[in-house]
């Protein structure tokens, strides 16, 4: 399942996520954790987080 809070039009901006109860700091992850039947929550907004899923 994936939930997108805050979103709308204005509010399209992934701002953070977490993935089967495990904060993600990044943007990717492997698609067989969200096969298995897992839960992808993103917090949306309205500006780009440019701090969150930025590969250092």
């Amino acid at each position: 399942m994936i939930v997108a809070k805050n979103v709308s039009r204005k509010n399209k901006y992934i701002q953070s996520a977490v993935l089967n109860g495990e904060k993600l700091d990044h943007f990717y992850f492997p698609a067989s954790e969200l096969l298995k039947g897992g839960e992808l929550i993103l917090e949306m907004g309205d500006t780009p987080n440019k701090a969150w899923g930025v590969v250092k």
